[in-house]
Protein backbone atom coordinates (compact mmCIF):
# COMPACT_ATOMS: atom_id res chain seq x y z
CA UNK A 1 0.00 0.00 0.00
CA UNK A 2 1.14 3.27 -0.90
CA UNK A 3 2.32 5.84 1.60
CA UNK A 4 -0.04 8.85 1.29
CA UNK A 5 0.17 11.18 4.22
CA UNK A 6 3.40 12.70 6.17
CA UNK A 7 2.72 13.58 10.18
CA UNK A 8 5.44 15.47 11.71
CA UNK A 9 5.78 16.33 15.48
CA UNK A 10 6.22 20.28 15.50
CA UNK A 11 8.59 20.76 18.67
CA UNK A 12 12.04 20.31 18.36
CA UNK A 13 11.41 18.67 14.86
CA UNK A 14 10.29 21.31 12.65
CA UNK A 15 10.85 24.16 15.24
CA UNK A 16 13.71 24.93 17.72
CA UNK A 17 10.81 25.52 20.80
CA UNK A 18 14.09 24.30 23.50
CA UNK A 19 16.06 26.85 22.67
CA UNK A 20 13.35 29.72 22.99
CA UNK A 21 12.60 28.94 26.28
CA UNK A 22 15.44 31.33 27.73
CA UNK A 23 13.65 34.32 25.28
CA UNK A 24 10.28 33.36 25.96
CA UNK A 25 10.81 32.89 29.83
CA UNK A 26 12.44 36.77 30.01
CA UNK A 27 9.98 38.01 27.64
CA UNK A 28 7.28 36.60 30.42
CA UNK A 29 8.41 37.09 33.20
CA UNK A 30 9.52 40.88 32.44
CA UNK A 31 5.71 41.46 33.63
CA UNK A 32 6.95 40.48 37.40
CA UNK A 33 10.14 42.33 36.96
CA UNK A 34 8.17 45.55 35.67
CA UNK A 35 6.08 45.47 38.27
CA UNK A 36 8.28 45.12 41.52
CA UNK A 37 11.99 45.82 41.27
CA UNK A 38 12.76 43.36 44.20
CA UNK A 39 12.58 40.94 41.58
CA UNK A 40 15.53 40.41 39.53
CA UNK A 41 14.75 39.44 36.07
CA UNK A 42 17.66 37.73 35.32
CA UNK A 43 17.42 35.36 38.41
CA UNK A 44 14.20 34.81 37.64
CA UNK A 45 14.74 33.74 33.87
CA UNK A 46 17.57 31.46 35.13
CA UNK A 47 15.10 29.90 38.40
CA UNK A 48 12.60 28.86 35.27
CA UNK A 49 14.93 27.84 32.60
CA UNK A 50 16.89 25.50 35.70
CA UNK A 51 13.39 23.69 36.22
CA UNK A 52 12.41 23.18 32.34
CA UNK A 53 12.16 19.85 30.49
CA UNK A 54 11.77 19.27 26.64
CA UNK A 55 8.66 18.05 27.03
CA UNK A 56 6.97 20.59 29.87
CA UNK A 57 8.70 23.61 29.78
CA UNK A 58 5.54 25.37 30.95
CA UNK A 59 7.10 24.02 34.28
CA UNK A 60 9.89 26.48 35.05
CA UNK A 61 7.30 29.13 34.90
CA UNK A 62 4.41 27.61 37.32
CA UNK A 63 7.95 26.51 39.33
CA UNK A 64 8.77 30.34 39.76
CA UNK A 65 4.89 32.24 40.22
CA UNK A 66 4.86 29.40 42.80
CA UNK A 67 7.84 30.25 44.64
CA UNK A 68 6.99 33.66 44.82
CA UNK A 69 3.77 32.45 46.19
CA UNK A 70 1.26 33.88 42.79
CA UNK A 71 -0.02 29.93 42.12
CA UNK A 72 -3.36 30.43 41.05
CA UNK A 73 -3.68 34.43 40.88
CA UNK A 74 -4.73 36.33 37.66
CA UNK A 75 -1.11 37.71 37.10
CA UNK A 76 0.02 33.47 37.00
CA UNK A 77 -2.52 32.95 34.83
CA UNK A 78 -1.83 36.16 32.29
CA UNK A 79 2.35 35.50 32.65
CA UNK A 80 1.46 31.77 31.75
CA UNK A 81 -0.68 32.31 28.94
CA UNK A 82 2.30 34.91 27.25
CA UNK A 83 4.98 32.49 28.16
CA UNK A 84 2.90 30.19 26.14
CA UNK A 85 1.55 32.68 22.94
CA UNK A 86 5.12 34.64 22.88
CA UNK A 87 6.15 32.93 19.06
CA UNK A 88 8.65 35.49 18.11
CA UNK A 89 11.90 33.89 19.80
CA UNK A 90 11.13 30.07 17.89
CA UNK A 91 12.40 29.67 14.83
CA UNK A 92 12.28 26.88 12.16
CA UNK A 93 14.23 24.07 12.16
CA UNK A 94 16.90 24.57 9.22
CA UNK A 95 15.63 23.06 6.26
CA UNK A 96 12.24 22.96 7.69
CA UNK A 97 10.25 25.39 5.19
CA UNK A 98 11.69 24.07 2.28
CA UNK A 99 11.46 20.40 3.33
CA UNK A 100 8.05 21.16 3.65
CA UNK A 101 6.62 22.87 0.53
CA UNK A 102 9.02 20.39 -1.28
CA UNK A 103 6.72 17.52 0.12
CA UNK A 104 3.37 18.87 0.09
CA UNK A 105 3.60 18.53 -3.42
CA UNK A 106 3.61 15.06 -3.56
CA UNK A 107 1.75 13.79 0.30
CA UNK A 108 -1.18 15.37 2.67
CA UNK A 109 0.43 16.79 5.72
CA UNK A 110 -0.47 17.01 9.09
CA UNK A 111 0.99 17.38 12.77
CA UNK A 112 0.39 15.40 15.81
CA UNK A 113 1.61 16.87 18.94
CA UNK A 114 1.69 17.03 22.60
CA UNK A 115 -0.17 20.42 23.13
CA UNK A 116 -3.28 22.67 22.69
CA UNK A 117 -4.21 23.16 19.74
CA UNK A 118 -4.43 27.10 19.38
CA UNK A 119 -0.87 27.51 20.45
CA UNK A 120 0.58 24.86 17.90
CA UNK A 121 -1.76 26.81 14.99
CA UNK A 122 0.01 29.95 16.33
CA UNK A 123 3.38 28.34 16.25
CA UNK A 124 2.32 27.25 12.63
CA UNK A 125 1.27 30.35 11.63
CA UNK A 126 4.41 32.45 12.95
CA UNK A 127 6.62 29.80 11.29
CA UNK A 128 4.38 30.19 8.06
CA UNK A 129 3.86 26.16 7.45
CA UNK A 130 0.34 26.37 8.61
CA UNK A 131 -0.92 26.33 4.61
CA UNK A 132 0.74 22.75 4.36
CA UNK A 133 -0.87 20.66 7.36
CA UNK A 134 -4.17 19.66 6.25
CA UNK A 135 -4.78 17.87 9.59
CA UNK A 136 -3.87 19.24 13.08
CA UNK A 137 -4.22 16.29 16.09
CA UNK A 138 -3.00 17.88 19.67
CA UNK A 139 -3.81 16.77 22.91
CA UNK A 140 -6.36 18.71 23.81
CA UNK A 141 -8.28 17.66 20.79
CA UNK A 142 -7.69 13.68 21.33
CA UNK A 143 -8.36 13.32 24.76
CA UNK A 144 -4.65 12.16 24.67
CA UNK A 145 -1.07 12.83 24.93
CA UNK A 146 1.61 10.91 23.45
CA UNK A 147 2.72 8.09 24.13
CA UNK A 148 -1.02 6.72 24.02
CA UNK A 149 -2.09 5.50 20.51
CA UNK A 150 -5.06 7.18 20.58
CA UNK A 151 -3.88 10.54 19.21
CA UNK A 152 -2.11 9.07 16.32
CA UNK A 153 -5.56 6.61 15.73
CA UNK A 154 -7.38 10.09 16.05
CA UNK A 155 -5.16 11.90 13.69
CA UNK A 156 -5.49 8.87 11.16
CA UNK A 157 -9.53 9.01 11.08
CA UNK A 158 -9.32 12.90 10.71
CA UNK A 159 -7.36 12.04 7.95
CA UNK A 160 -9.49 9.02 6.72
CA UNK A 161 -6.01 6.95 6.62
CA UNK A 162 -4.70 3.34 7.50
CA UNK A 163 -1.44 3.61 9.37
CA UNK A 164 0.17 1.74 6.03
CA UNK A 165 -0.21 4.74 4.43
CA UNK A 166 1.02 7.20 6.90
CA UNK A 167 4.67 8.41 8.14
CA UNK A 168 5.07 9.41 11.15
CA UNK A 169 8.62 12.23 11.34
CA UNK A 170 9.80 13.29 15.54
CA UNK A 171 12.91 13.78 17.14
CA UNK A 172 11.84 11.96 20.61
CA UNK A 173 12.67 7.96 20.58
CA UNK A 174 9.27 7.16 23.10
CA UNK A 175 7.17 9.89 22.17
CA UNK A 176 7.64 9.84 18.79
CA UNK A 177 8.97 6.53 17.08
CA UNK A 178 8.06 3.48 19.54
CA UNK A 179 4.32 5.10 19.91
CA UNK A 180 4.27 5.78 16.06
CA UNK A 181 5.16 1.97 15.69
CA UNK A 182 3.05 0.47 17.97
CA UNK A 183 0.05 2.16 16.00
CA UNK A 184 1.61 0.74 12.52
CA UNK A 185 2.65 4.01 11.19
CA UNK A 186 5.83 4.21 9.37
CA UNK A 187 8.39 6.17 11.12
CA UNK A 188 11.43 8.66 10.62
CA UNK A 189 13.81 9.69 13.30
CA UNK A 190 14.71 12.67 13.20
CA UNK A 191 18.14 12.76 14.99
CA UNK A 192 20.37 15.90 14.51
CA UNK A 193 22.99 15.11 17.18
CA UNK A 194 23.35 12.00 15.92
CA UNK A 195 22.30 10.06 19.45
CA UNK A 196 22.33 6.46 19.64
CA UNK A 197 18.76 4.78 19.64
CA UNK A 198 17.50 3.46 23.08
CA UNK A 199 18.09 -0.35 22.88
CA UNK A 200 14.83 -1.11 24.48
CA UNK A 201 12.25 0.32 22.07
CA UNK A 202 11.69 -0.56 18.61
CA UNK A 203 14.13 1.20 16.25
CA UNK A 204 12.70 3.80 13.59
CA UNK A 205 12.15 2.49 9.93
CA UNK A 206 14.44 5.35 8.63
CA UNK A 207 16.79 8.46 10.63
CA UNK A 208 17.37 11.57 9.23
CA UNK A 209 20.36 13.98 10.99
CA UNK A 210 18.58 17.14 8.65
CA UNK A 211 15.22 18.19 7.33
CA UNK A 212 16.83 18.17 4.02
CA UNK A 213 17.54 14.48 4.03
CA UNK A 214 13.98 13.59 4.94
CA UNK A 215 12.51 13.82 1.02
CA UNK A 216 14.66 10.67 0.31
CA UNK A 217 14.52 8.93 3.29
CA UNK A 218 10.53 8.73 2.06
CA UNK A 219 11.01 8.07 -1.44
CA UNK A 220 13.08 4.98 0.16
CA UNK A 221 10.19 4.26 2.27
CA UNK A 222 7.60 4.81 -0.27
CA UNK A 223 9.50 2.15 -2.46
CA UNK A 224 9.59 -0.16 0.61
CA UNK A 225 5.74 -0.22 1.48
CA UNK A 226 4.56 -0.79 -2.26
CA UNK A 227 7.02 -3.63 -2.14
CA UNK A 228 6.47 -5.46 1.37
CA UNK A 229 3.55 -6.01 3.90
CA UNK A 230 3.35 -2.89 6.15
CA UNK A 231 5.33 -2.15 9.37
CA UNK A 232 5.03 -4.20 12.00
CA UNK A 233 2.73 -2.77 14.80
CA UNK A 234 5.21 -3.03 18.12
CA UNK A 235 3.25 -3.18 21.68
Amino acid sequence: MSIRAIFFDLDDTLCDTVGSQPARARFALARLASADPRFDLDALVADAVAAMDGQHSRRGIDHVLARLGLAGTALAAEIVETFRSCYAPIVPTPGARDTVRRLARRYRLGIISNDEERFQRGKLRHLGLDCFMEIVMCSDQAGARKPDPRIFTAALAAADLSPLEAVYVGDHPLLDIAAARGVGLWTVWFNPQGAPFPDDLPPPHAEVRALTDLPAALAALSAESEGSDAPDAEA
